[in-house]
């Protein structure tokens, strides 16, 4: 990986949602998106935040929210906000 990434998210146990057993393996970030998973300790990065220990969840989105009572609302019912 030639080009820096912004950063990296070391050591931490992956879990990328396949219903994979975690593995342990670095993160890493350019921009906004996860352009690498793996052994990324010789990769230049911006900044790096060690995750020994941890689990990473790179791409999980939590929809967690308490929008019970809005969809109730007439003009909230579509709860646009929690969908953007």
């Amino acid at each position: 990986m030639a080009a820096t990434l912004d950063v990296v998210i070391a050591g931490g146990t992956v879990y990328d949602g396949t219903g994979a057993p975690g593995r342990k393996a670095d993160v890493g970030v350019r921009g906004n998106r996860v352009v690498a998973i793996g052994d990324l300790s010789a990769a230049r990065a911006k900044r790096r935040i060690d995750a020994s220990g941890k689990y990473v969840c790179p791409g999980f989105i939590d929809l967690h929210n308490h929008s019970d009572s809005g969809i109730l609302r007439k003009g909230l019912r579509e709860n646009l906000c929690y969908l953007t």
